[in-house]
């Protein structure tokens, strides 16, 4: 798939999620099957929502803005 950041961004919102799964969750295995790469950068910092839904909005913040650099 190919999508812009806020293509992406939208159809996470648009799409339901498993229903196991807290929306921190959904938000960082959702940018991982897209964006790996962006993923991974965040993986274990305090931006990632994997175990925080409250850094859910730093998360997206930083997914844009890696996605930015590498699309620049």
């Amino acid at each position: 798939m190919n999508l812009d950041f806020n293509q992406l961004h939208r159809n996470f919102y648009l799409h339901p999620h498993p229903k196991e799964f807290r929306l921190g969750q959904a938000a960082f295995n959702y940018v991982y099957q897209y964006l790996p790469e962006i993923a991974n950068q965040i993986r274990g910092t305090n931006k990632d929502p994997f175990y925080n839904d409250k850094a859910l909005a730093e998360f997206w913040d930083e997914v844009k803005r890696l996605y930015n650099e590498q699309h620049s």
